[in-house]
């Protein structure tokens, strides 16, 4: 891999990437380690990686870093909530959203957050989180449904 790829891959990535990490754990730090560990591990086996699916293999791999760092948390530390940071602006709307997204089972997070917020096709995200169509289809379609639910127990959020 050369640099100049490698650093065209970071300016194009590496911030949806922390963005979706940050969405997973919910700390700056620990979203930011994660990031820079897949770049580092791509940086080291880039020449190993299929270059047409460089986005998918990072995702994939923000994902599943993320989701080992959580188990971790979860068997050693209780973590103290952290205000989210939001996509686009503050907005009461978004913060009550996110308060839904966090119900969430985490795949059914991510696959929702990477159609709906990060507007990947299907055939992207069966790549970063190594899933079937079927099952992304599936678990999408649970997302919204279970977010649908959510909203509507609380009342109308407009």
């Amino acid at each position: 891999m050369t640099e100049r790829f490698f650093n065209t891959v970071v300016k194009d990535y590496s911030d949806n990437a922390y963005r979706f990490a940050y969405t997973l754990v919910k700390q700056k730090e620990l979203a930011e380690d994660i990031v820079q560990d897949v770049l580092l591990k791509l940086w080291q086996e880039g020449d190993n990686i299929n270059k047409d699916k460089i986005k998918a293999w990072i995702f994939s791999s923000v994902y599943h870093k993320a989701i080992d760092e959580l188990r971790k948390v979860r068997n050693f530390v209780e973590v103290e909530e952290i205000k989210e940071v939001t996509y686009n602006s503050y907005s009461p709307l978004r913060e009550e959203l996110n308060k839904y997204l966090e119900q969430l089972p985490a795949v059914q997070k991510s696959v929702l957050l990477l159609k709906d917020e990060e507007d990947y096709k299907y055939e992207e995200i069966c790549d970063m989180l190594s899933l079937s169509m079927e099952q992304v289809k599936v678990y999408l379609y649970r997302a919204r449904k279970q977010m649908q639910q959510l909203i509507e127990d609380k009342g109308n959020l407009v």
